[in-house]
């Protein structure tokens, strides 16, 4: 895999770290906006996980749901984040 998907992978587990779990997070919008899926691109299991992960969580919080499931949500988030960018370093 290319240099700008690891990139792209480092960027949204950065987000994903500085985000705040609150409606309108501005880093977790980024962290979802460079996450989602490229139509056409190679089936890519780890960038679909990872996306899927944050829409979880932004949708918990939209829904006002408990800070235990909103921190366990971001968990999962940063988890899925983490395996995309351990895919991305070690396919070089």
């Amino acid at each position: 895999m290319t240099s700008h998907e690891q990139v792209i992978a480092l960027g949204v587990l950065n987000a994903l770290s500085a985000a705040r779990l609150v409606p309108d997070d501005g880093q977790l919008a980024s962290a979802s906006t460079m996450a989602i899926p490229h139509r056409g691109a190679a089936d890519d299991l780890f960038r679909e996980n990872t996306f899927l992960a944050i829409r979880s969580l932004r949708m918990a919080i939209e829904a006002g749901d408990d800070k235990e499931k909103l921190e366990s949500l971001h968990f999962a988030a940063v988890e899925a984040a983490t395996l995309w960018v351990e895919a991305r370093s070690s396919s070089k």
